[in-house]
């Protein structure tokens, strides 16, 4: 439905989670040749290149793969053949490990953030009379339609909706917090790597 689209495509401020462009597609995490499924719960906001980069692999295998491509060259011995700080291959793959738990932890978030409830009822509310995607009426055009809209829904939602406080050392407080911020319709999940 063009309602699901939506929901995902405008997460993580529509944008492309692996970078940053503009979302086009959705992406299973889990491929659905493995056996992901085709729900919201493994669908993330993707553009179309890195949707073809990324092809039928799991995040997993493609961060790894991508990364050990990068940074190791294949000449020497697996002691030293790191073209990145003078690595071992054992080092370069406990980094691309910590790489791949923190992207995981990025996944789950922007996940998080396209089961929102209130978010789903409202992009639903707003466009489940479209129907499905079609030649005539495609997610693109929906996306282009649907781009005023969110940001109006953005600023409406600002102090409606309760989120979790965090401390200073970023857990998560179970305290309220009064008055609650805002669950924008997009928010942007920021990303880094070592």
């Amino acid at each position: 439905m063009i309602w699901e689209w939506l929901v995902v495509l405008f997460a993580n401020e529509g944008q492309c989670f692996w970078c940053s462009n503009p979302s086009q597609k959705m992406d299973h995490v889990i491929p659905f040749s493995d056996g992901g499924l085709d729900d919201l719960p493994n669908l993330l906001p993707i553009c179309h290149e890195c949707n073809r980069a990324k092809s039928d692999k799991n995040p997993v295998v493609w961060l790894v793969s991508m990364d050990l491509c990068i940074r190791w060259n294949g000449r020497g011995t697996p002691r030293d053949g790191a073209t990145y700080k003078d690595s071992s291959l054992r080092d370069l793959y406990l980094s691309a490990h910590a790489d791949v738990l923190y992207v995981l932890d990025q996944i789950d978030e922007v996940l998080a953030e396209i089961a929102d409830e209130n978010r789903i009822a409202w992009f639903k509310d707003r466009y489940k009379s479209y129907g499905y995607p079609s030649a005539s009426y495609g997610a693109p055009r929906a996306r282009a339609a649907a781009g005023k809209r969110v940001k109006k829904g953005n600023e409406a939602a600002l102090g409606a909706l309760p989120q979790r406080s965090r401390d200073v050392r970023g857990a998560a407080s179970t305290s309220p917090v009064a008055p609650p911020p805002a669950t924008p319709l997009t928010r942007r999940v920021a990303r880094g790597f070592a």
